[in-house]
């Protein structure tokens, strides 16, 4: 997707965000997004920018992006993890880490 000045987002939410540190000097941020431009449908998707440190600045290494097909003006609500309740009120933690049993 070409992303030009004219065309940025009107609307943007970050749901689900979830900070990975791989290295000292590698860090991956994972989250569902939804978007809005004008008076087009919204849009939802999967991004997972990838950061490097290099020189001591962070620097964007990698961007993939999933985009859903346009969806309604529903909430967009991720599937829960494996073995929670699906309510984020009963299954918070300062602990829990629910992508710590995922097999990748």
């Amino acid at each position: 997707m070409k992303m030009t000045a004219d065309k940025l987002w009107d609307e943007v939410e970050m749901l689900d965000v979830q900070i990975r540190q791989v290295t000292p000097d590698c860090v991956i941020v994972a989250y569902h997004g939804r978007g809005r431009r004008g008076d087009e449908k919204p849009y939802q998707g999967s991004i997972a920018p990838s950061y490097v440190r290099q020189s001591g600045h962070w620097q964007l290494a990698l961007l993939p992006i999933s985009l859903g097909r346009p969806t309604s003006n529903r909430p967009v609500r991720p599937h829960p993890p494996p073995g929670s309740t699906g309510s984020p009120q009963r299954d918070r933690r300062p602990d829990a880490d629910p992508w710590r049993d995922r097999a990748y």
